[in-house]
C-alpha cells in the first residue's frame, strides 16, 4: 500500500512535469519575431534575386527605371513621410552609400532635402504606386534595396538613421563569377 502512494505521486509529478514542458514549447513554436525583422527578412525582394525595372515618370517624362550597370541604393518612400526624409539625409553622405548611385521613388517625386543633398539623388515619381509596391514587395515606407553592379539585391530593409546604414559596411562586394565569362579559345602554334 506504501508503493501505491509513491506511483501516484511519481506519475502526478510527471505530469506536471510533461505540462510544462508543453507550455515551453508552445511558447517557443509560436514566438514571434518583431515586426522590423519580419518587414526585413520576410519582405522585399529575396537576397540575390534580380532588380526589375520600376514604370516612372521623371518631370513630363515616362521612362522604366532599371539596375544592373552600377552599384544602386534604392529607396521607396511617400510624401510627408518624415523617417523618407531621414534616410534621403542619412544615405547621402553615409559611407556605405557615398559611391552609390542613390535613387529614391515616391508618389510625388519631389525630395524634401537642402540642395547640396539633394544633388546626390536621382528622383522619380511612381508610374503606378501599387505595381511597383507589388513587383517589388515593399509595405512600407521608407524601403530601401542595395542592389550589386549586376542587378541583384545585396541587401534590403528599413532605416532612417546613420546607425541603420552602418550594417552596409560590413556586406562583401559580389564575386565575378567565371561562368559569367566568355571562354577563351586556344590554338595550338606550329614550331
Amino acid at each position: 500500500m506504501g508503493w501505491t502512494a509513491n506511483v501516484v505521486a511519481l506519475l502526478a509529478f510527471c505530469v506536471v512535469i510533461g505540462a510544462l514542458a508543453l507550455a515551453m514549447l508552445w511558447r517557443v513554436v509560436n514566438w514571434e519575431k518583431p515586426r522590423a525583422a519580419r518587414l526585413i527578412e520576410d519582405e522585399g525582394l529575396p537576397i540575390g534575386s534580380f532588380a526589375k525595372p520600376i514604370a516612372a515618370h521623371a518631370e513630363d517624362y515616362e521612362l522604366d527605371v532599371t539596375f544592373g550597370d552600377s552599384p544602386a541604393f534604392l529607396v521607396f518612400g511617400t510624401s510627408d513621410c518624415k523617417p523618407c526624409g531621414e534616410l534621403l539625409h542619412a544615405a547621402s553622405r553615409h559611407p556605405a552609400t557615398r559611391n552609390l548611385r542613390k535613387v529614391y521613388v515616391s508618389d510625388t517625386g519631389e525630395l524634401d532635402l537642402d540642395t547640396d543633398y539633394a544633388m546626390a539623388w536621382e528622383s522619380y515619381r511612381y508610374d503606378s504606386e501599387q505595381i511597383a509596391r507589388s513587383t517589388w514587395r515593399t509595405p512600407v515606407s521608407p524601403y530601401f534595396y542595395l542592389l550589386d553592379e549586376f542587378g541583384r539585391v545585396a541587401a534590403k530593409g528599413l532605416a532612417n538613421r546613420p546607425g541603420h546604414l552602418d550594417r552596409l559596411l560590413e556586406i562583401p562586394p559580389t564575386p565575378v563569377r567565371i561562368t559569367t565569362l566568355a571562354r577563351m579559345a586556344t590554338r595550338r602554334l606550329a614550331a
